[in-house]
């Protein structure tokens, strides 16, 4: 397995090292007779990094920069220790990222799988962390299993990317059976741009379509649900299409149509541009992409039947293909479903569509 240096890094500052025992000043000697001595001169910036971090997690920056050598040193001659390592950091990292506080992460898992004693020890844990504990993870929050395992560098796995191009119902459909699920208080929708993109872009990519360079929207579905108590939110990934692309575009409006017409929050959401390229890469949790700096554009001024919507000609044509699709259909089903409580939904028998 091939690891930056950077993610040893991550995984040594993401953890504070046990306290170095208090030596005696007789036997002080002998330890400092095994080390050797060095001088190291260092750019600016590095010395800043390092004094920072040496400084939070209590330590001299000398054993900082040993420690740092050190880790390098048995990524490469044990990447076996190192991809238990990344297991460890990964596990820890995924309930962080998610907002779930470290006491809380025994609820979240199988029962009797750990406690919050055993979060202190690296070996209950990684002995813990089975494939079947994996797997249930990876469900939880929609990551990749192979990412959690350590074993690869994708947050997310391409295989489990949901697809909408041509299969808009499908997107309709799976909002839906999230939001009927008893635990779930709430979803919403985000189609997330790199921070260039504005409305006047979106239009001159409809205008000129493959003539400039693709303008990418990637749909996310936010879902908050409360699991043994536990307040949880998690991402699922949807596939990014060019906005440049008429049938793509088409497709992507009318997903935007089908949120506002079902009463889901929606908004289109852009990010700095080195975090964008992270995300389509999938080298980030999505929690961690839509945190800010990031700016909001305005779903409605490209799907409001309205003179406020610089695209309003291509309107009927969406329209169409909303109603080829039968996304009117679902949003007054799951307007009818909201509108009255589950018992009255079941006395009333009012129809829900089908999910498989």
């Amino acid at each position: 397995m091939s690891l930056s240096v950077a993610n040893l890094l991550t995984m040594l500052v993401g953890r504070v090292p046990p306290q170095p025992p208090i030596v005696s000043s007789a036997s002080s000697g002998d330890d400092d007779s095994r080390r050797v001595a060095t001088t190291v001169r260092l750019e600016p910036q590095v010395k800043a990094f390092i004094e920072h971090y040496s400084s939070n997690m209590g330590m001299s920056v000398q054993d900082f920069i040993g420690m740092t050598l050190r880790s390098v040193m048995l990524a490469t001659t044990t990447p076996k220790l190192t991809e238990l390592e990344l297991m460890l950091s990964r596990f820890f990292d995924v309930f962080a990222a998610h907002d779930v506080k470290t006491a809380d992460i025994p609820l979240l898992l199988p029962p009797g799988i750990l406690t919050r004693a055993d979060l202190e020890h690296r070996e209950r844990i990684i002995n813990a962390l089975n494939n079947d504990v994996l797997e249930y993870l990876s469900i939880l929050f929609k990551v990749n299993v192979s990412w959690l395992s350590g074993v690869s560098e994708n947050c997310y796995s391409s295989k489990e990317t949901q697809r909408w191009y041509k299969a808009t119902q499908g997107f309709a459909r799976r909002l839906f059976s999230h939001r009927i699920i008893k635990n779930v208080s709430k979803v919403s929708v985000v189609f997330i741009t790199n921070e260039e993109v504005n409305l006047d872009w979106l239009r001159e990519a409809r205008i000129k379509e493959d003539d400039i360079r693709a303008v990418d929207v990637t749909p996310v579905v936010i879902i908050e649900s409360r699991v043994n108590g536990v307040e949880l939110t998690s991402y699922e990934l949807w596939a990014g299409e060019r906005w440049n692309y008429v049938n793509c575009r088409r497709d992507l409006k009318a997903m935007m149509l089908f949120c506002q017409r079902a009463r889901i929050a929606v908004d289109g959401i852009s990010i700095p541009k080195e975090r964008y390229k992270q995300f389509i890469s999938e080298q980030v949790l999505i929690p961690v992409v839509l945190q800010r700096p990031r700016r909001v554009w305005p779903i409605d001024d490209v799907v409001w039947n309205s003179d406020q919507n610089g695209e309003l000609d291509e309107l009927p044509a969406v329209e169409r293909r909303f109603k080829e699709e039968k996304l009117d259909v679902l949003a007054e089903a799951y307007n009818r479903y909201y509108s009255v409580s589950n018992a009255e939904n079941v006395a009333k028998g009012i129809e829900l569509p089908q999910f498989g």
